[in-house]
């Protein structure tokens, strides 16, 4: 069920939103556009974040660095035949990360080749099994994982430029 006034979901049969405490109906409701677009709109400004220098944003990794990293990864992926690709990719993650600063914060990778690995495996079985079909939704899972194992590490002192 959802409130009439702001469109929350509640509980079903609550007599009242406790999201914004406007009274609800006994019949089901159905959700308008209206209540939907009526939601405020939370940016930067008007959180926490408000102080924040979003132009304080770059890369600091340098270009041998990432050469370096990219080859190693390569030329262990070979020799493995492509079985520690799951534990190098998040090595070169790691580094590509640690280089990484938003707003003044700069970021970190927690993902584990252990981690990436299962779904690794699995994702090459799909692939196979569909004949390469899968393979054009690899891009997207990959992206979901690594995403989901990216925090903020540090503030950076606003020094940079």
């Amino acid at each position: 069920m959802y409130c009439i006034q702001c469109g929350k979901q509640i509980d079903d049969g609550s007599a009242f939103c406790p999201e914004c405490g406007s009274k609800q109906e006994a019949e089901i409701q159905t959700v308008t556009h209206e209540a939907i677009n009526s939601q405020p709109f939370i940016s930067p400004s008007s959180s926490s974040m408000a102080n924040t220098n979003w132009a304080n944003s770059y890369f600091d990794g340098g270009l041998m660095g990432l050469i370096g990293v990219n080859l190693a990864v390569a030329f262990v992926s070979f020799i493995t035949l492509g079985l520690a690709w799951p534990a190098l990719w998040c090595f070169r993650m790691r580094w590509v990360y640690k280089h990484t600063v938003i707003g003044g914060y700069r970021l970190k990778f927690t993902g584990k080749g252990g981690q990436l690995f299962g779904k690794y495996l699995l994702w090459v079985l799909l692939t196979i099994v569909t004949l390469t079909i899968y393979a054009w939704w690899l891009p997207i899972k990959y992206k979901k994982w690594e995403i989901s194992h990216v925090e903020i590490d540090s503030m950076i002192p606003n020094n940079r430029y």
